[in-house]
């Protein structure tokens, strides 16, 4: 699937180049997730100070935040990819509380 939108006019110039990130490999930070999170915390503040919601980013900056958490600070944005899928498969992998009724 990745190399379907790699080689699709809709991709992005820097994907192929964040490829083997986005697969789970390292390369050298371009852009870290620190640098994301500072740049989401400006634009929260600015729309703050504006009075307007912005509850998706907020939601986002959460989930970054968790990801800096868990070491991923100097890493590069790409690497969120396989960090989300990976959160999202051990929160699958965790008990559902109908389930625990069941037991």
């Amino acid at each position: 699937m990745l190399e379907a939108v790699i080689d699709s006019p809709a991709a992005l110039a820097m994907l192929p180049a964040k490829k083997e990130v986005i697969l789970g490999g390292n390369s050298t930070a371009a852009f870290d997730v620190a640098g994301l999170y500072k740049d989401m915390h400006a634009i929260a503040a600015e729309a703050a100070a504006l009075d307007v919601p912005i509850p998706g980013m907020q939601a986002a900056m959460a989930q970054v935040m968790q990801a800096i958490g868990h070491g991923y600070a100097s890493r590069d944005v790409a690497s969120l990819t396989p960090y989300f899928i990976e959160a999202v498969n051990a929160a699958d992998r965790q008990p559902r509380a109908e389930s625990l009724w069941k037991a």
